[in-house]
């Protein structure tokens, strides 16, 4: 179900998917934490965990859209 959405939403929208649950906005990252697995802190303090295999994937991206 999830890949339905990640079809639609992360095509140059800004939107990555970080973990098999779930669909970020970049524009809405604060800090990414590189450690116990990973997570990214968003807005309003969320807390998402992230895949360890995308964490460099994840980073590029920031960088980019942060541009």
């Amino acid at each position: 179900m999830i890949s339905k959405f990640e079809d639609i939403l992360c095509f140059n929208n800004g939107f990555l998917r970080v973990h098999k649950s779930y669909i970020v906005n970049l524009e809405n990252v604060v800090v990414l934490n590189k450690s116990n697995g990973g997570s990214l802190e968003l807005n309003f303090g969320y807390q998402i965990p992230v895949s360890s295999d995308k964490i460099q994937y994840i980073l590029d991206e920031i960088q980019i859209i942060k541009r």
